[in-house]
């Protein structure tokens, strides 16, 4: 529970893993890079785990930036998980916002995300890196 009041920052240990951002503070959580690993359940388990703790909190704001660039199935399947917590925290009363920083020119991934966001039931916003640039400085992410 420590880490849930300090915020959860994990490095990522080789490029399989993205670079994770938690801060219970703030409410601000960003994954960024690729998420390709083969066992993604115990890279994301501990995420889930801490989102399940701030989401028992008192009502409080949650924004997800996602600035992965390549997702596999078996971590789709995980983000899938994550953004289901997130729509019932969402229907008990609780404010979720969720961003994915996406080249205008990668249908591909766009539509992935269409997707995971058809699935989760859980709007997701689509940022172009030029616009996302703006807002993650103001937001003191970058």
């Amino acid at each position: 529970m420590q880490s849930l009041i300090q915020g959860l920052e994990q490095q990522p240990t080789y490029c399989p893993c993205p670079k994770v951002y938690l801060n219970a503070q703030t409410g601000v959580c960003v994954l960024s890079g690729r998420s390709f690993m083969i066992t993604p359940y115990s890279f994301y388990k501990e995420i889930l785990d801490w989102q399940e703790a701030f989401i028992k909190m008192p009502k409080r704001r949650i924004y997800w930036c996602f600035n992965l660039s390549f997702v596999s199935i078996g971590s789709k399947k995980m983000l899938l998980c994550l953004l289901k917590q997130l729509k019932e925290y969402k229907d008990l009363g609780g404010e979720v916002a969720i961003e994915w920083i996406v080249s205008q020119y990668d249908e591909d991934l766009m539509n992935e995300i269409r997707e995971i966001a058809f699935f989760s039931r859980i709007p997701i916003r689509l940022l172009h890196p030029e616009t996302s640039a703006r807002n993650l400085q103001r937001m003191h992410i970058i």
